[in-house]
Formats: structure tokens, C-alpha cells, sequence
């Protein structure tokens, strides 16, 4: 990658993750969770699951599926042949697809997902590390809200819950 055009690809990866961060916010539906599974190197990705706040007769739960296909933006920058291919300001490709989940199945989750606990504290370990995989969790209830962030396999002493974490939204990804 050139030298100028870095400044700009990194502009690109700011705009990237800006708009895997924004979560629909409806009237209609509640969010459960969002999780996000940013690796350094490859395609970025979030999962939001909704459910609706009434009437779940009339209404399915969803989830959202959001991918930075971050790997088709840098091969735009690969060379400056490259760059010329795709003249002006870029924007991030960016997929975003739905699929229904049934209430049933929200219901176990969140159920299991209330019986997630962890240390609320950094713990004492040690990491370090320039690139590998990051995560975040986030589920926000009003007046109850939990954020998460980590990196890799995380802390040993969240293992646990992470593995919760991660079977909960593979099971709403199917």
C-alpha cells in the first residue's frame, strides 16, 4: 500500500467500524445483544438479535447479521493501480442481512444468558499482543446494561462466560 493512501484506508476502517457499531434503535422492537468479532486481518462481523417489545403474535423476532468485507477494501488499496480502479471517496462494503428466529429460541437464550457471570474487574493477567482476534458484547435492559470487550480467548477467568457468550449467539446464527 502507498504511503498516501494509508491516511486514507485508514479513514475508511474508522468509517467501517463506526457503522458496525450503530444498532438499530426501534420503537418497536428491543435489542437483546450485540456481539462483534473484530479479527485484524480479516472480515469484521456483528450479530444483533431483536425481539419485539409487543404483540409477539403478530411480530417475529430477527437477527441481523452486519459484515465489513474488509478484505475487498483493502484490495482496492493494494497498488495504485488498484486505488485508480475505484476513483473518489470510498465508502466501506458493507453486507447487512436478516433472518427470523423464533421467540422460543430467544427465550432460552436470553435465559441463558442471565445466568452468565464474571469477574466485573480486570483481572491480574497479563496480556499483550498486536493482532489476533478482538470481541465485544453488549446487551443494554434500561437500567441494566453490560459492555464487554476482550481479545482473543480472554482472561482465564472469563472463559467461562465467554464460551456462554459465544454458544448464545451460535445458536441465534443458524
Amino acid at each position: 500500500m502507498e504511503k498516501n493512501h494509508i491516511q486514507e484506508f485508514q479513514e475508511l476502517c474508522q468509517s467501517a467500524l463506526q457503522r458496525l457499531n450503530s444498532v438499530a434503535a426501534s420503537g418497536s422492537y428491543q435489542c437483546v445483544f450485540s456481539f462483534w468479532c473484530l479479527p485484524a486481518f480479516a472480515d469484521q462481523t456483528r450479530v444483533t438479535l431483536y425481539t419485539p417489545r409487543r404483540d409477539k403474535s403478530r411480530l417475529a423476532s430477527f437477527v441481523e447479521f452486519v459484515v465489513w468485507k474488509r478484505g475487498v477494501d483493502a484490495d482496492k488499496f493494494r497498488t495504485p493501480l488498484d486505488r485508480l480502479m475505484h476513483p473518489g471517496k470510498m465508502e466501506p462494503t458493507i453486507e447487512t442481512s436478516t433472518g427470523e428466529v423464533a421467540h422460543e429460541l430467544v427465550a432460552d437464550v436470553i435465559n441463558d444468558l442471565k445466568r452468565v457471570s464474571l469477574p466485573c474487574l480486570r483481572p491480574d493477567e497479563f496480556m499483550l499482543g498486536t493482532d489476533g482476534v478482538g470481541y465485544r458484547f453488549k446487551a443494554d435492559q434500561g437500567y441494566f446494561a453490560v459492555d464487554l470487550s476482550w481479545w482473543c480467548d480472554g482472561p482465564t477467568s472469563w472463559r467461562e462466560a465467554i464460551e456462554k457468550i459465544k454458544a448464545a449467539v451460535a445458536r441465534v446464527e443458524r
